[in-house]
């Protein structure tokens, strides 16, 4: 039954084509996955089907007495009683406790001092109290742990009605698409299957069309050569052939070329030692929170490793004490000889937010320097798909794919035997992150991966490290169930917002603590420097009468970066 019609349907943003004449239908039962480039317009459709966007041109038809469910990828701003939130819909009391029974939220508590995890699920729960026919979802994967992310894949497959999704989460594609959409500069392509067979009839689409645009290509330059030489084309009977070609003319420019393609190369770099990374009875703990608790590994060259576990576990923060940031309440880190240490860090610190696209990169340069070949700034960025009249932008105005684009940019730009990546796959579209897998797939180095991106680590980790809860970490050398568990295996624990005092609450941050959080980036980045600068100047200066002095003030720096970076750790885990 077809619930959905949309009908030549276009819309634009000032000269910007989002969709052009798009045509599709969505039937009872679909599962239809949404994918393109970021800022292709996924999010414009859905609230379009939605109808919280007004189009420009064409048609939007509803079966009637068609109930619609949307979830935003932005949270919206409410204080209040999560109870009060849920009941804005109408239903009863018994309804709203029964839902947030069934999506694991807490009934009591206020919405914004739920984890951003939580605050999404209470949004699905909101649209599911609705009993809708559709639900749109635009990246509903979003700040979701795995079990949280397994949790909505059943719920999903149990729903009756018809599901439109937008994601990037190519296992979350696969397991629960039935039809693909696929938009690319303002068209629709819609393929019939599973997102698996998709990739294989994509392929072969560009293979048949690159043929035809080359026998295509010959005939146009054929038919110009004829025209420019004037051969009797003025005749009456020739302007049959005219008409022809200034129709040829029309179809080339009206041809949409595939579009620009990120080329990920990174700099040759000297081998590190066998030994990277040796930690011996590792603890770490907070507020008396373990987070850490006698943890050992040995990491040798060319290791991948992905570090897996529920939100607020303490990821990062093994990341930090494995890489000497952040001193360990007890135990042991050595690192191997020659490591160089690149970081790919989700909070984005490398960028200098008011500074532009450009000069993040130039650095007071015109050229950089990749693999003994010199590149101007400006071709290089545009392997990273940014245009000219995007480079003058100031960082603080991209949106999340292009930031995880330019921080990429700036990591292949330092030879690094060591790459360490914190969720580098959050706001990357789907073709971006095929990249970057193939990318570390072929790295020689070590990596250190986090990431809820369960394919993504699947396809390039060949060891795990499962922090299980209170201060547990398991080390495995193969997949692990965490990954890919059976459906009735599936559980998602409470998030420590929920749970009781004992443990650390997640909590909203105050205004002023948000404010310490933005702040402290550029505080650590100046205590590192003024840090270096200090060992720089002992370094030069043996012996003088100062130096009890520095040696004092050396010991200050060290401290106040170490709690500068445990303060960074817990406000990072309370939002």
């Amino acid at each position: 039954m077809q619930w959905i019609s949309l009908q030549s349907v276009s819309l634009a943003f000032g000269r910007d084509a989002v969709l052009d004449r798009v045509s599709f239908d969505i039937f009872k039962g679909d599962r239809v996955g949404v994918i393109g480039r970021n800022g292709c317009g996924k999010s414009s459709l859905l609230k379009v089907i939605a109808g919280q966007l007004a189009i420009d041109d064409g048609k939007v038809e509803r079966a009637k007495g068609i109930i619609t469910g949307y979830l935003p990828q932005d949270i919206p701003s409410y204080n209040g009683p999560i109870k009060d939130f849920l009941m804005q819909v109408g239903k009863s009391l018994f309804e709203v406790e029964a839902v947030l029974s069934q999506f694991n939220v807490p009934n009591e508590g206020r919405f914004e001092d739920l984890s951003v995890g939580l605050k999404r699920r209470l949004l699905l729960a909101r649209e599911w109290l609705k009993q809708p026919d559709i639900l749109l979802l635009d990246e509903p994967t979003n700040h979701l742990d795995i079990p949280s992310i397994q949790w909505l894949e059943s719920l999903l497959k149990k729903f009756k009605g018809a599901v439109l999704f937008v994601t990037h989460d190519r296992a979350f594609l696969q397991n629960l698409s039935s039809r693909i959409l696929e938009l690319d500069r303002g068209q629709a392509f819609c393929f019939d299957c599973t997102y698996d067979d998709f990739l294989k009839k994509r392929s072969k689409f560009f293979e048949q069309e690159a043929a035809h645009r080359e026998q295509f290509d010959k005939k146009l330059a054929a038919e110009e050569q004829w025209i420019r030489r004037g051969i009797k084309a003025r005749r009456t009977r020739n302007e049959g052939r005219v008409r022809a070609l200034e129709a040829l003319r029309l179809q080339k420019s009206q041809q949409r070329s595939l579009s620009g393609t990120i080329n990920l190369e990174g700099q040759a770099f000297k081998r590190s030692g066998d030994k990277v990374i040796e930690a011996e009875h590792l603890s770490f703990s907070y507020a008396s929170r373990p987070l850490l608790q006698d943890f050992s590994c040995k990491i040798d060259r060319g290791s991948k490793i992905g570090i897996v576990g529920n939100n607020g576990i303490g990821k990062t923060t093994l990341i930090r004490l494995l890489l000497k940031t952040l001193v360990p309440s007890s135990g042991t880190v050595a690192h191997g000889t020659n490591l160089t240490v690149t970081y790919f860090d989700q909070t984005r610190m490398q960028l200098k937010e008011e500074l532009s696209v450009f000069d993040n990169v130039a650095e007071g340069r015109e050229y950089v320097v990749i693999n003994d070949k010199r590149r101007h700034v400006i071709s290089y960025l545009e392997e990273f798909l940014f245009e000219p009249d995007r480079l003058k932008s100031p960082v603080k105005m991209l949106s999340g794919g292009e930031k995880n684009r330019l921080m990429l940019a700036k990591l292949f730009l330092t030879p690094a035997n060591v790459i360490v990546m914190d969720e580098p796959t959050n706001d990357s579209d789907i073709e971006t992150l095929e990249l970057l897998e193939a990318f570390l797939l072929d790295y020689k180095g070590t990596l250190l991966l986090i990431s809820h991106d369960r394919l993504f680590l699947e396809n390039i980790c060949d060891t795990f490290f499962y922090l299980k809860g209170d201060g547990a970490c398991e080390v495995l050398n193969e997949s692990h169930p965490f990954l890919k568990p059976t459906q009735a295996s599936v559980k998602v624990e409470k998030p420590a917002t929920v749970a009781p005092i004992t443990a650390l609450p997640k909590r909203k941050l105050s205004y002023k603590e948000q404010q310490e959080k933005i702040d402290l980036p550029g505080k650590i980045e100046t205590l590192e420097a003024e840090h270096t600068a200090l060992l720089q100047k002992m370094a030069a200066h043996q012996a003088y009468t100062s130096a009890a002095d520095d040696a004092k003030q050396l010991a200050h720096l060290e401290s106040a970066i170490e709690a500068a970076y445990r303060r960074w750790s817990v406000l990072e885990e309370s939002c």
